[in-house]
């Protein structure tokens, strides 16, 4: 890398021009950018009348559109063949590439580096929240830029090892549903038609409210992740930041989930790290009867897409976002319990699966900090942020949040 010039981008960029003045009646593809070189993607179409912006510029292949807000948080992409034909607003600076000089391929690997995203971050300015980087601030960042033959092998090189962190993670994404479907299979096989049909009422018991809430306290909530991800460790909250009078204690084994969004999989047993924490009056909490079904079972139960379209139906209100599972229909449920034996058997193979993702877990993190590694030993040793989660910004900021929920959860306030 010593011996590749270090390039201002203005030397190899130049704006792209190709405003158009929004109509009305023409549905124009917008196009985002996701946080922390994640790339540019499609996002839902806009009619010309619905925009507060004079002019929208028009994307093409290859180019390079940076996000004015968020550059400083990796929010630069270059355009795929698939966006060709999409629209940003005049927030979003874009540019074509002099192809003689720098590859796209190239240009994307930059914009992938923690050490781009320090350059944007030191060149952005304005107050917190809107550090917007100005155009010709971003042109004057240097990128290292080798010769076009060296571009395209370093580009081959790590897209094969792009490649194979790509069907690792398949590979691990493949064993964990092998291991889900097995152990789910003695759940809702041929012999769960055996199984003995019991009311939630024989299973669980429902727990009154039991801490006064007091507004100089801090409390640690437990919160319910959507489609089946279970219980987990949300915030910390002062007494004085919620309404609630009242509050519950969750305990390890007990069984809880939002009465809001308990029909969207939101449902779940409450691990050891959970034990202790609170949860609102609108996420009711039950006390398993072990003598009868142990915990891990109803969490398997519970935790299977197939169950809730169940629950869904058990759910009232007449918006359907909005409908609610109500402790006394709940424990109305029937659920199919295997014998006890089975239900032993169960648990251990719970415990075995639950033991191999952690493993899986510390391979995927291991494995998706391969390329950024890869490409600060490329480009030279630079001071990088740390990583953050991922999340997008739009080419229409109007809705502008710097972030989305992938993993939709629900907090126990």
């Amino acid at each position: 890398m010593s011996d590749w010039p270090l390039v201002p981008l203005g030397d190899v960029c130049q704006p792209a021009l190709r405003f158009e003045a929004p109509q009305a009646g023409t549905i124009y593809r917008q196009i985002g950018v996701r946080l922390w070189g994640e790339g540019a993607y499609e996002r839902e179409s806009i009619d010309g009348a619905n925009t507060k912006y004079s002019n929208f510029n028009r994307i093409e292949s290859d180019d390079l559109i940076v996000n004015k807000i968020w550059a400083r948080n990796g929010s630069v992409a270059v355009a795929t063949t698939e966006l060709c034909g999409g629209y940003v607003s005049t927030e979003f600076p874009t540019y074509t590439l002099d192809g003689e000089r720098i590859l796209p391929a190239w240009m994307r690997l930059i914009t992938k580096w923690r050490g781009f995203w320090r350059a944007c971050d030191e060149k952005a300015q304005g107050t917190s929240g809107k550090n917007r980087i100005k155009p010709g601030e971003f042109l004057a960042i240097e990128i290292p830029l080798p010769p076009l033959p060296e571009q395209r092998a370093i580009v081959a090189k790590l897209g094969e090892l792009s490649n194979k962190t790509t069907q690792l993670n398949a590979h691990l994404d493949a064993v964990e549903a092998d291991a889900d479907a097995l152990i789910r299979s003695y759940m809702f096989g041929e012999q769960a038609d055996c199984y003995e049909k019991r009311k939630m009422s024989e299973l669980v018991s429902l727990r009154s409210t039991d801490v006064a809430v007091d507004n100089t306290r801090e409390y640690r909530f437990a919160g319910v992740y959507s489609f089946g991800r279970g219980v987990f460790t949300s915030a910390v909250k002062s007494g004085s930041d919620f309404a609630y009078e009242r509050l519950s204690t969750v305990k390890a084994g007990d069984f809880t989930y939002p009465k809001l969004m308990a029909w969207e999989g939101a449902l779940g047993v409450v691990p050891p790290e959970c034990d202790g924490m609170v949860v609102s009056p609108e996420f009711p909490v039950f006390t398993v009867n072990t003598k009868a079904v142990l915990p891990e079972v109803l969490d398997i139960y519970f935790r299977t897409p197939s169950v809730w379209p169940q629950l869904a139906a058990l759910s009232g209100g007449t918006n359907i976002r909005r409908r609610r599972l109500q402790p006394s229909v709940f424990l109305e449920y029937e659920m199919s319990v295997p014998p006890m034996p089975v239900q032993t058997k169960l648990r251990d193979l719970k415990g075995s699966i639950g033991a191999l993702k952690v493993k899986h877990a510390a391979i995927r993190q291991s494995n998706t900090a391969l390329i950024p590694a890869t490409l600060d030993r490329i480009f030279g040793k630079h001071q990088a942020p740390a990583v953050q989660p991922s999340g997008t910004t739009d080419g229409f900021p109007d809705a502008l949040d710097g972030k989305v929920n992938t993993k939709r959860g629900h907090l126990g306030a």
